[in-house]
């Protein structure tokens, strides 16, 4: 039977899906951070990771929360600008994300999110011909 146990944090990070990414247009996802441990967890820091050439962030790479308590959630929003030459494809986007629990001990743990990549036809014109009517006493040549 144990004497003590150490209660300690557990952070717990969930996306909304808002449907496919298309190439070139900018993302932006609601990702909820859930505490799901036994005690605080302080000085929170979220950093979108450099690791993936065809994504960026568009305002922010980190994020600060300064506490959650256990069972206590905050949403944050991940805005990314992505690149036109993104394939068809699923795409992590690695999260690095560190804080401190009870004891002051630092944490650190990597999470991602995924996003669904899919692109979309693009209609463009190739020549365009407007032929004005002849207006009756108008030479259109003058």
């Amino acid at each position: 039977m144990p004497i003590a146990t150490l209660s300690t944090a557990t952070l717990v990070l969930t996306q909304e899906e808002n449907g496919y990414v298309v190439p070139g247009e900018t993302v932006r996802r609601n990702v909820t951070v859930t505490n799901s441990g036994r005690s605080a967890a302080d000085d929170i820091r979220i950093r979108i990771a450099d690791d993936n050439p065809f994504f960026g962030p568009l305002e922010t790479g980190t994020f600060y929360l300064k506490s959650l308590a256990p069972g206590q959630s905050e949403v944050i929003l991940v805005s990314l600008v992505t690149s036109r030459s993104l394939e068809n494809s699923v795409q992590e986007i690695p999260l690095d994300i560190s804080y401190a629990v009870v004891d002051g001990v630092p944490v650190t743990q990597r999470d991602s999110l995924t996003l669904d990549v899919h692109g979309h036809a693009e209609l463009s014109i190739a020549s365009v011909r407007t032929i004005l009517p002849e207006l009756p006493g108008e030479n259109p040549l003058r």
